[in-house]
């Protein structure tokens, strides 16, 4: 159906079979570049604590100093936000949303001296009580840096003593963030993990300007016109976990192939079937998982779109979405 004299909002279809099984999905029309939120920090008082100024920006869980504002060689405008651990506690939050679907572009400006580190984190969750932390990346003194996530810690380079573009491309509809330097790809994971686990919660809060990078070295970087941006979803076709059957669907996006990967742990006979948006039954199998861990379909001569799986086993129900690139 066409969506063209739809206003922007939130929408669900709502699917019902011939036997009265349903499937509800959401979307959002939207426009894409639309700016959720920015700060170039030059509306503050110079040499001022930005959270006795803004209420946008927080002295996360109350800490006691919590960034300052400064205007010595900015790389746009006069002013911006210095994180200096020095000083004391020094860590500033900045709510995201609570968004749990559509992609967005989170980025900003960071000026890291040499000899110092800068680390900032970003929250599934920031309540001071039982806070869940997606991840953290870490700015080092000797020009690596390190991204903290589901329990690994994966290391980059960046530029020392000059300001540098960092952004962060989190698709909460297809579960991935990309971390880009000066627009160059750095690395990409699932958002949903936890600092610590593999799994977590597919939301985004809040984000952290840490005043602590490490215990040793102390912590003095620099953060300007920091930018929320919706965008489009991520092309990056990283492999999808369904949890209720065990499922791991990839690549998707694809052009081909895709492949339908069962875990050890579970394994039934079941019965696929491929649909489209209009539900139309495109193509079906079945499949024994037994002897089969693995089952592919062939999506080479499909239009550009999107496509679900419908996998029904004797005692559960999945519908996986994907989808078919140029």
């Amino acid at each position: 159906e066409s969506l063209i004299n739809l206003p922007v909002g939130d929408y669900s279809v709502l699917i019902t079979d011939f036997i009265g099984q349903e499937l509800n999905l959401d979307f959002t029309i939207s426009y894409y570049g639309l700016l959720y939120d920015s700060d170039n920090f030059e509306t503050y008082t110079t040499d001022s604590l930005l959270h006795l100024q803004s209420t946008n920006w927080l002295a996360y869980c109350a800490d006691s100093f919590a960034a300052n504002i400064l205007n010595i060689s900015a790389p746009e405008g006069l002013q911006y936000l210095e994180i200096n651990s020095i000083d004391g506690l020094n860590n500033i939050a900045k709510d995201i949303g609570g968004f749990s679907t559509n992609a967005y572009k989170l980025s900003f400006k960071m000026y890291a001296p040499t000899g110092r580190t800068a680390a900032y984190t970003i929250f599934h969750d920031a309540s001071c009580t039982d806070a869940t932390t997606a991840f953290q990346i870490q700015f080092g003194t000797n020009g690596i840096g390190s991204i903290l996530h589901g329990g690994n810690s994966d290391s980059f380079n960046f530029s020392q003593d000059q300001w540098i573009q960092v952004s962060h491309l989190i698709d909460l509809d297809r579960d991935i963030i990309e971390f880009h330097i000066n627009g160059l790809l750095i690395y990409d994971w699932k958002f949903s993990e936890t600092i610590s686990s593999l799994q977590g919660t597919n939301k985004l809060h809040e984000i952290v300007f840490n005043d602590s990078a490490d215990l040793i070295n102390q912590t003095h970087y620099f953060i300007d016109d920091y930018k929320l941006e919706l965008v489009q979803n991520s092309t990056i076709g990283t492999k999808e976990i369904e949890t209720d059957l065990e499922i791991v669907l990839y690549p998707n996006p694809t052009n081909t192939i895709v492949n339908l990967e069962v875990s050890n742990s579970f394994s039934q006979n079941c019965n696929l079937i491929l649909f489209n948006t209009m539900g139309q039954i495109l193509s079906s199998k079945k499949w024994n998982q037994v002897e089969n861990k693995t089952i592919q379909f062939d999506v080479e001569n499909y239009p550009q779109g999107v496509y679900f799986f419908r996998i029904k086993s004797e005692s559960k129900l999945k519908v996986i979405r994907f989808v078919v690139s140029p």
